[in-house]
């Protein structure tokens, strides 16, 4: 379940840049990132406030993917299809207009963590589908006090890993 979640993620968001790597011809938007550029001021800059604020858009754009445990998992693997989609064209287009080092420097250290969140998330809406699909083959009782502890352990990690993600894109990144 979660393999399948990396796996979904992984691919599409390296899928795509590798695709738009070899098609350069295309022509991708370049994204503005004035922060990148300018940097966080001080006044804007209150720690944790930043950091919170961060970890609730990220929490606010994964919420689909969250929500998609009522579909057994299916809406949410197409939406974080289209999450590393994005991702990926965003990351593209930031690389044809500023150096490979500041791309990796603003993105790998948090995206890291982002990226095993966005895993969490679809492998907890992906666990429903696959307690229904063992229990049609009867290979199991439907529900189990185990699958919801997994599940548990699930969205907890998932709000951790975000959680750190947002403090070192609020604390770190931003005041690099």
């Amino acid at each position: 379940m979660l393999k399948l979640a990396l796996l979904v993620v992984f691919i599409s968001f390296f899928g795509t840049i590798l695709f738009l790597s070899i098609n350069n011809d295309m022509n991708v938007t370049t994204i503005p990132l004035s922060y990148l550029e300018e940097g966080v001021s001080d006044s804007e800059n209150d720690g944790l406030a930043v950091c919170f604020s961060i970890f609730s858009h990220n929490f606010i754009i994964l919420l689909p993917a969250l929500i998609g445990v009522f579909s057994l998992g299916f809406l949410s693997i197409i939406y974080v299809s289209l999450q590393g989609y994005l991702l990926g064209v965003s990351i593209y287009s930031i690389s044809q207009t500023t150096s490979i080092s500041t791309v990796i420097t603003f993105t790998i250290f948090h995206g890291i963590f982002e990226m095993i969140a966005i895993a969490l998330v679809t492998a907890f809406a992906i666990k429903p589908g696959e307690i229904t699909i063992e229990s049609i083959r009867g290979n199991r009782k439907f529900i189990q006090k185990q699958d919801l502890i997994d599940m548990v352990v699930l969205l907890a990690m998932y709000i951790i890993f975000l959680f750190t993600a947002s403090l070192i894109e609020g604390l770190i990144l931003l005041n690099i």
